[in-house]
């Protein structure tokens, strides 16, 4: 089985012809742009409409579903492509599906040998596509076709933004430098989808002059949500009041009650991790390895940097500060939903939080 990044993919635009391909990651965006290079790869393009199946598959997909995609020939052209999306919730031996044992295994027996055939025959390109899903081994038709599959790594890593962001501006004809990739990241987050919607403003801007700065940056791209919520909460981590305030004033500039109650639900998340992470330091002391491998499985999985932040933070506050904060929140929600003003009751919570007894 061969594996490459979807990064690497990126660059070099093109991809080589396999009997199939997993892919698989975090990040949508990403497995968008791999999908398109695939499709412009496998499939001849004036006939590519007519060689092009995609089923989306959700735990009620039937195993005959899957082999009447599988069996589709190539109309007027030597190859079509399978996209199969998902497969990871097919439940193989459904209670709706046959009634017998018999019955079962000759289905999942006749996908084995239509699988077979077209990883040999190389006529029918099938191509899975599992997002953000574990299937936890039970994924099938992944099991029978990964040892002849490229297998295209979609997620994201931090680290690699900067460098992708520099790829993606030489694609367009523009130059950026390290210290501008990483100011856009600062404002805008991990986001791929919203970072190239960026670029392109920076590229617009920048116009004629095809080295984009860190200045053009600054000037352009406005901070996200995400990242407004993160200065939020890091400044009443560390009782930075007026930061906090400020904070405020630009997440709500429309004093809008649907962005206040989403302000809300961030540092509600925010707090729970850092009581979560408290917990966890005080049963297993502060090894963020060790609070990884506790905190496995449990929702959205955390870099070991990631815990070390929430280590940090989480020695900020009192268990007793933290029990507070929660009800601070409650009653800012209540607040908020019986039309109180949303900034003003949000930046008394933000004086509140920041400015906690120690």
């Amino acid at each position: 089985m061969d594996s490459k990044s979807a990064i690497s993919i990126l660059k070099s635009g093109s991809i080589d012809i396999y009997p199939a391909y997993i892919v698989e990651g975090n990040d949508r965006y990403l497995i968008f742009r791999i999908l398109q290079i695939i499709k412009s790869s496998v499939l001849d393009p004036d006939f590519a409409e007519f060689n092009y199946t995609k089923l989306e598959c959700d735990g009620s997909t039937k195993l005959r579903e899957i082999t009447n995609v599988l069996l589709e020939q190539p109309m007027l052209a030597d190859r079509r492509l399978s996209e199969l999306h998902q497969t990871g919730a097919v439940k193989y031996k459904a209670p709706d599906g046959p009634k017998t044992s018999k019955e079962r295994l000759s289905l999942t027996g006749e996908l084995e040998s239509i699988v077979s055939e077209n990883l040999e025959q190389g006529a029918n390109i099938i191509c899975i596509v599992n997002c953000g899903q574990k299937s936890d081994g039970k994924d099938l038709l992944k099991s029978l076709i990964k040892d002849r599959a490229l297998t295209v790594n979609c997620t994201v890593y931090a680290d690699d933004i900067p460098k992708w962001l520099a790829q993606e501006a030489q694609s367009r004809g523009y130059s950026l430098n390290i210290r501008a990739a990483s100011e856009l990241c600062e404002r805008v987050g991990t986001d791929l989808a919203k970072l190239s919607s960026q670029l392109g403003k920076l590229c617009a801007y920048a116009g004629e002059n095809k080295s984009l700065t860190l200045e053009d940056v600054k000037a352009i791209a406005e901070k996200s949500l995400e990242i407004k919520v993160w200065d939020f909460t890091s400044a009443v981590s560390r009782r930075n009041a007026s930061l906090a305030l400020r904070c405020c004033a630009q997440i709500l500039q429309d004093n809008d009650t649907a962005d206040a109650l989403s302000l809300l639900a961030y540092t509600n998340t925010y707090l729970r991790s850092l009581a979560q992470t408290k917990a966890l330091v005080k049963r297993l002391g502060g090894n963020p390895a060790l609070i990884a491998g506790s905190l496995s499985g449990k929702g959205k999985k955390k870099t070991q940097y990631q815990i070390s932040k929430d280590i940090e933070n989480s020695a900020l506050w009192s268990e007793k500060a933290l029990k507070q904060a929660f009800l601070d929140l409650c009653q800012t929600d209540m607040y908020l939903k019986t039309g109180a003003s949303p900034l003003l009751t949000v930046q008394k919570l933000a004086m509140r939080l920041a400015c906690r007894p120690s």
